[in-house]
């Protein structure tokens, strides 16, 4: 705002009263620190309600609530700083920026609702039959399954939300000679952050639906994912060393690291002389539908071991509730 003076730390509280308003001062003033605050409060009122009740009662509903509702919302939020951008590089870069905070914000949920037990409890499914619960409530309620068919859903929207809202402020606002090439960008960049983050949703159900702890299962994902992350470029700055003048060729290597998607980012936004002879789109794109296959196959895995564990878990509950009625006898 250039009616505010630069006067820290009073300047929010001079922007709300001398800012002229408008859409940045909506915007900025108004809706941003609504869904800073909003979005961590209600997050930590129902992390707390989860934590204080029992491990037969709905841990679950609250928190998948609060996701639900607040996913759509983060992903608007990242358009947020694009369309107050003032020059088209500006633009650019703030788009690639929230659509990567949108990628941690989304890990993060996964990693969250790694702690999702198998299925309901028996308690929690007697609770839904006397409350003639919905479809919906059920599919919110507790279930290592849904939860991950909920973050893998709303993540997927949420990520193609922001890079439409980020694609429209740049066709409304952008110079005709840069459209194209910020398209190709914000299009390769949401397709390898949507098919890493399908990988880490089906990996982490995977391990959580092995009988493994919910840290447990969270810290070996975080190692597989620094490897992932870190592997695949040592062995490209080492190969690249070695062979030095085929250097470009060693990067490909790179390709199954998410940070690709911010190499891919920079070679299309080089010119077209300038660019390697490798298909470095086609190669991260290729990736990133292979991240994508082996996630959904991760949690479809995870879904029928789960589905298995409920069931074993309903029959030896039943045969005890049996064996019990046999040695009370029959009444008198």
């Amino acid at each position: 705002f250039a009616d505010v003076p630069e006067a820290f730390p009073v300047w929010l509280p001079l922007a709300y009263s001398r800012a002229r308003f408008g859409l940045e001062y909506v915007l900025l003033l108004v809706a941003l620190p609504l869904l800073v605050i909003v979005t961590p409060g209600w997050f930590f009122y129902e992390s707390t309600v989860a934590n204080m009740s029992g491990e037969a009662d709905d841990r679950s509903t609250g928190l998948k609530r609060w996701f639900l509702f607040c996913a759509p919302l983060v992903a608007l939020g990242t358009a947020v700083p694009p369309a107050v951008a003032g020059d088209d590089d500006a633009r650019r870069w703030l788009s690639v920026a929230g659509l990567g905070a949108l990628s941690l914000f989304l890990s993060f949920c996964a990693f969250l609702f790694a702690a999702e037990p198998a299925g309901p409890s028996r308690r929690v499914r007697v609770h839904w039959d006397r409350q003639d619960a919905g479809a919906l409530r059920r599919f919110l309620g507790p279930g290592l399954p849904g939860a991950a068919v909920l973050v893998s859903t709303l993540g997927v929207l949420g990520l193609a939300l922001a890079a439409a809202a980020d694609a429209a402020l740049v066709h409304l606002f952008g110079a005709p000679g840069v459209r194209l090439s910020t398209f190709e960008e914000l299009f390769f960049f949401t397709l390898y952050a949507t098919g890493f983050l399908l990988f880490l949703t089906g990996l982490l159900s995977w391990l959580r639906s092995r009988g493994q702890s919910p840290w447990v299962a969270r810290m070996v994902a975080a190692a597989i994912l620094f490897l992932v992350s870190a592997g695949p470029w040592v062995v490209a700055a080492i190969g690249g060393a070695l062979a030095r003048g085929h250097a470009e060729t060693w990067l490909a290597l790179g390709a199954p690291s998410p940070f690709f998607a911010l190499y891919v980012v920079g070679w299309l936004d080089t010119t077209p002389s300038a660019r390697s002879s490798l298909p470095v789109p086609e190669i991260g794109a290729a990736c990133s539908l292979g991240w994508a296959l082996l996630g959904i196959v991760l949690t479809s895995a995870a879904a029928h071991r789960c589905r298995r564990g409920v069931r074993d878990l309903e029959e030896a509950a039943c045969a005890a509730d049996e064996a019990l009625r046999a040695e009370e006898g029959p009444l008198p």
